[in-house]
């Protein structure tokens, strides 16, 4: 079967926000809204609004970022200092639950070693049925904790 048809799988996740994020994970990140902007920003300049040190994509979002003292915080007031800390901290706890909940539900799937695997591990997350419910809600609530943060906009 085609990857595009097996990727369907989100169209049977039960909760209808989970559905969406899935869908929202593809067109909502800086990567590609920020292509849409006039003038375009060129994609290496669409970083991360955590760690603003790589390119703002679903699998650096879901499964790299992890953000240090090293992201230009200097420029943010105490209250945005504040936020950016609790995004952060709730950020990792979501990641380690999900880890957790898909161990349980396909421990057939081990996490990508390499930052060149996630794309194809993430599509591998969204072809899965048994793993499909666990990543939508992944989605979903990693989406809703980092729009907290506004969009990183380069100057």
């Amino acid at each position: 079967m085609p990857v595009a048809l097996k990727m369907r799988n989100y169209l049977e996740v039960t909760t209808p926000k989970y559905r969406d994020a899935v869908v929202s994970i593809a067109l909502s990140i800086a990567v590609e809204r920020l292509r849409w902007n006039i003038p375009s920003v060129q994609r290496e300049n669409r970083l991360c609004r955590r760690c603003v040190s790589d390119v703002e994509t679903p699998e650096h979002v879901l499964l790299r970022c992890m953000p240090g003292s090293e992201n230009g915080d200097e420029d943010l007031d105490v209250d945005d200092l504040d936020e950016r800390a609790k995004v952060v901290e709730k950020m990792h706890d979501l990641r380690r639950y999900f880890w957790r909940d898909l161990a349980r539900m396909t421990p057939h799937i081990t996490p990508p070693v390499d930052a060149h695997e996630d794309t194809s591990f993430l599509k591998s997350l969204l072809a899965d049925r048994p793993s499909i419910e666990v990543t939508a809600k992944y989605c979903y609530r990693a989406l809703k904790n980092v729009y907290k943060l506004p969009m990183y906009r380069p100057l």
